[in-house]
C-alpha cells in the first residue's frame, strides 16, 4: 500500500479562521433631524429587521442572544435565520438588560444540535411584538470558516 502525501495540497495545511458574527438591533432606528423636522424612528411590530453578517461556507459553533439595553416592558423578540427562516427564539424577552442565552438545539427545532453549515451568505432577522423607544438586542454567532485561510499549520513537508 502506498502513502500518498496530501498535506501541502488542496489547502490541507492551512489554518481556518474562528470568528464571531454580531448583529445589533437597536430600538432607535434613526435619530431625529431638527433641521428637516424629521422625528426619530423606532422599531415597529409590523416590520422585520435583517442583518446579513454570516459568511458562506462556515460552520456555526454557538449562537447567543444578548439584551445590551432593556426595551420597553413586555417587549419580546422573534429571532430567525434569513435564508431558511430557522426560528432560533420565538418569544425572547428583551425588557431586561443583561438577558443572555445560548440558543440550543431544542429551541431551534434541532437545527443546531451538531452545529450548522451555512452554505450561502446568511444572517439574522428579528421582529418585535411591540414598539419601544429604548433597547438594544445583539445576536452573536461563533463560527469557523471553511474557505478562508489564516496561515499554515506546519512548514511544508520534505520527503526523504
Amino acid at each position: 500500500m502506498a502513502i500518498v502525501q496530501r498535506t501541502d495540497l488542496n489547502l490541507n495545511n492551512q489554518k481556518r479562521f474562528g470568528e464571531t458574527a454580531v448583529a445589533t438591533f437597536p430600538a432607535k432606528l434613526q435619530e431625529a433631524n431638527t433641521r428637516t423636522g424629521t422625528p426619530a424612528s423606532f422599531i415597529d411590530p409590523a416590520d422585520e429587521y435583517h442583518a446579513y453578517c454570516v459568511p458562506k461556507m462556515c460552520i456555526a459553533r454557538n449562537i447567543y442572544l444578548l439584551t445590551r439595553e432593556a426595551f420597553a416592558a413586555g417587549t419580546e423578540a422573534t429571532v430567525s435565520t434569513i435564508v431558511d427562516g430557522t426560528v432560533l427564539e420565538s418569544t425572547y424577552a428583551v425588557d431586561s438588560a443583561g438577558n443572555f442565552t445560548l440558543v440550543t438545539a431544542s429551541k431551534a427545532g434541532g437545527a443546531l444540535e451538531n452545529g450548522a453549515l451555512f452554505e450561502s451568505v446568511d444572517g439574522f432577522k428579528v421582529s418585535f411584538n411591540q414598539t419601544s423607544d429604548v433597547g438594544t438586542l445583539q445576536v452573536i454567532m461563533g463560527y469557523s470558516s471553511i474557505d478562508e485561510k489564516s496561515g499554515k499549520y506546519v512548514a511544508p513537508l520534505t520527503l526523504q
